[in-house]
């Protein structure tokens, strides 16, 4: 009997960790869609040709940190990079737009 309890109690420790992981990896990801949709129309409706730029900005308890860099290979082309870290976690996001 004691075993069975003992078992259900560490289960259920971890499965709080997990949960608890899993909820902060899911706010960083959130928070970079979040700040690569507002990157992403600012570029593609924007009549600026300059957008190449670091920002290193502070949200809560999450440091987030963005390069926008043309890519010279495609027309109208810009990569941007996000990296939303809180202590040693990093969720790093990249992706592409074109300019219309």
């Amino acid at each position: 009997m004691m075993l069975a309890v003992y078992i259900i109690g560490i289960t259920l420790q971890s499965s709080s960790k997990f949960t608890i992981n899993n909820k902060t990896n899911i706010e960083m990801l959130n928070i970079a869609e979040t700040y690569i949709s507002d990157k992403r129309n600012l570029i593609k409706y924007s009549d600026n040709e300059n957008f190449n730029c670091y920002e290193e900005k502070q949200f809560g308890k999450y440091k987030i940190v963005s390069k926008v860099i043309k890519n010279e290979d495609y027309y109208q082309c810009y990569k941007i990079n996000v990296v939303v870290s809180i202590q040693n976690k990093d969720v790093e996001v990249n992706t592409y737009v074109t300019k219309q």
